[in-house]
């Protein structure tokens, strides 16, 4: 005679669905990650899909070269950036032991995300949250769009984020070192002391944390100013808030709904959850960390040229509140369920992807083929000498120096006409740079005065090259040139490539 089982009571039914559409999410989240990875950098001479990944590597590059924040305005080019200093000093360790500028700095982007996933792993455990839940949501990590566009670019938001989590969960002196290393690495960093502080339970490990924290932030920047000989400050203050007016202040809290709006699911729904759980279990150090995320997230976005990936925090902060939730009751299972088998419908959909929906992948498809050749053939096209590039990464894969370090700065100088937006346009009107180089396809005020003294001599791959008009002889008509005005017939020694 079989005896039949009991059937699981509902609670427990519950509870297993819950951590099977965890798995699944999470398995579904790590491989649209490899694909996404695949499809970008399987190539072995691709390169960054956005500009501001190379100012990054031409931070690196400066460093690896002995130069550590190059000053504002020089007879050798422009500087000043509001990029903190340890991710790059990381890089330019690596290219100092001779490894590939570009895959040295992709290396060195995804060990973050790595370090980031550990970090909200560690702090789930913390909370008190069991392994077979904690180990599907750190997972999630690489569950989003900030992710998959991150495969694409250099940023320091995932190593500033795990620094900060790991703070939270340690002693307070470790604590303090880490978050120190933090506000190294991304200075928006050392707000987060406030819910770190809570964490720590004792009055006397408080003290100690932020005693110790101000002291050590301190002596480090103190040390980077005279290191930098002065410059990292007026790089910084020319940088910090360029651009930033009362109008961009006022669109902050806009645009961070809006941020949220174009990511529901992956970022949105998760961060509304957590804010419903946050309000039914009142004030702990893990509901400050969420309000810290999106009070820095919301001052960041008072600065032009901000983006999603300043939402790391707070898609670390949600993860880490919506499991401590499901841990102790506060969310029930098959909430939790429904909202992530969402996400991984999201993240299924979006990397396939559907009609009509926001992709990294079809960006990449539409952004075509990006071979590191584009950049090393330019030297044939361009001549030697002083080349004024947009996008750093040209210079430094053909072995100069890069003229421009920050083409947002500098854009931002000539518009307001800085002492360095006043002299690029000198030496753009007088025609002192032997090439302009400049991404296919963009344009800026700074590009069309370009265009007043250059006139580009052709397209190779990613970038149109421009040279000075003093080249121009006789000017050819459009079909001669092929689409391009005033290619030389006889060029002048100055616009021949020595490089040939």
């Amino acid at each position: 005679m079989t005896v039949a089982r009991p059937l699981p009571d509902r609670s427990t039914r519950d509870a297993q669905l819950l951590t099977w559409t965890l798995r699944a999410t999470a398995a579904i989240a790590v491989a649209a990650a490899v694909r996404v990875a695949m499809l970008y950098w399987y190539r072995e001479p691709s390169l960054f899909l956005r500009m501001k990944s190379s100012i990054w590597v031409a931070l690196a590059w400066d460093a690896a070269h002995g130069e550590f924040y190059r000053p504002v305005i020089s007879a050798i080019g422009y500087g000043g950036t509001r990029y903190m200093p340890l991710l790059f000093l990381l890089h330019a360790a690596l290219l100092k032991l001779g490894f590939d500028p570009i895959w040295s700095g992709v290396v060195l982007m995804q060990m973050s995300v790595v370090a980031a996933a550990f970090a909200l792993y560690v702090a789930l455990r913390t909370v008190e949250v069991d392994r077979a839940t904690a180990a599907p949501l750190a997972l999630l990590v690489w569950g989003t769009i900030i992710f998959q566009q991150s495969c694409t670019d250099l940023n320091p938001d995932y190593l500033a984020a795990a620094l900060v989590l790991l703070a939270a969960v340690t002693g307070p002196v470790a604590g303090a070192v880490l978050l120190i290393l933090a506000g190294l690495t991304k200075i928006t960093a050392v707000a987060f002391a406030v819910p770190i502080a809570l964490a720590h339970r004792s009055t006397r490990h408080r003290i100690s944390f932020v005693m110790l924290t101000s002291a050590g932030l301190g002596v480090a920047l103190l040390a980077i100013e005279a290191w930098s000989a002065g410059n990292f400050h007026r790089a910084f203050l020319v940088a910090a808030f360029a651009g930033a007016t009362w109008h961009e202040a006022r669109d902050a809290v806009p645009q961070f709904f809006r941020e949220l709006a174009i990511k529901p699911f992956d970022i949105g729904v998760p961060f509304a959850v957590a804010c419903w759980c946050a309000w039914k279990r009142g004030v702990d150090w893990s509901s400050a960390y969420l309000m810290t995320a999106s009070l820095v997230a919301i001052a960041i976005f008072t600065t032009p040229g901000t983006a999603s990936n300043h939402l790391v925090d707070l898609h670390l902060a949600s993860l880490l509140l919506v499991g401590g939730a499901l841990s102790d009751g506060t969310l029930r299972p098959r909430i939790g369920a429904a909202v992530f088998g969402a996400l991984a419908v999201m993240i299924a959909a979006i990397t396939i992807p559907l009609p009509g929906l926001p992709s990294v992948v079809a960006d990449i498809r539409s952004a075509g083929p990006r071979p590191r050749a584009a950049v090393v053939d330019l030297r044939h096209d361009a001549p030697a000498g002083t080349w004024l590039s947009f996008d750093p990464i040209v210079p430094i894969l053909n072995g100069q120096r890069p003229w421009v370090l920050d083409y947002s700065n500098l854009e931002f100088g000539y518009s307001t006409q800085t002492m360095a937006g006043r002299d690029v346009k000198r030496r753009v009107e007088e025609q002192f740079f032997d090439a302009v180089i400049v991404p296919k396809g963009y344009d800026s005020p700074l590009v069309q005065l370009v265009t007043t003294a250059y006139a580009p001599q052709g397209s190779q791959g990613l970038f149109t090259v421009f040279l000075p008009r003093q080249c121009w002889q006789q000017p050819r008509s459009l079909q001669q040139t092929s689409g391009l005005t005033g290619l030389p017939s006889g060029p002048n020694p100055r616009c021949v490539s020595t490089h040939q």
